[in-house]
């Protein structure tokens, strides 16, 4: 069976990893939706790039800036780079989630949330792929 999966949410239509790309792809009911994961000081954040300067206002590296700092900019159409927290609740299990894990990662903290939101069923382990090339 073909599987249709969103790559970095519908990126094709909105600026990709943002909340109106993934609700987009959430939308038209594709099968699952790849975004990016990066660790930055206090978080986990949906951005491709380990820097913010290809798609978003801002300058520097994700990993040595905090959730606030990097929400200050914009990631195309006056959005802000997403967190993982939002992203799962975006989607909140209604389509598989490919979390790609980018460079640099901070696993225990992303293991104790994705178990908390299977927990609180905003994911399943039936609808959830973890990924990294790193």
């Amino acid at each position: 069976m073909i599987k249709v999966f969103a790559h970095r949410g519908a990126s094709g239509t909105y600026p990709e990893n943002t909340q109106s790309a993934i609700t987009a792809a959430v939308d038209i009911e594709v099968d699952g939706i790849e975004v990016d994961v990066q660790s930055c000081l206090d978080d986990y954040m949906i951005i491709h790039d380990s820097w913010l300067d290809r798609t978003t206002s801002g300058r520097g590296k994700v990993t040595k800036l905090t959730r606030e700092q990097i929400q200050c900019f914009d990631a195309g159409n006056n959005e802000r780079v997403p967190t993982l927290q939002q992203t799962i609740d975006w989607v909140n299990n209604k389509t598989l989630l490919n979390l790609e894990l980018k460079h640099t990662f901070a696993l225990d903290k992303f293991v104790e949330l994705i178990e908390a939101n299977i927990a609180a069923k905003k994911l399943s382990r039936d609808n959830l792929l973890v990924s990294s090339f790193d």
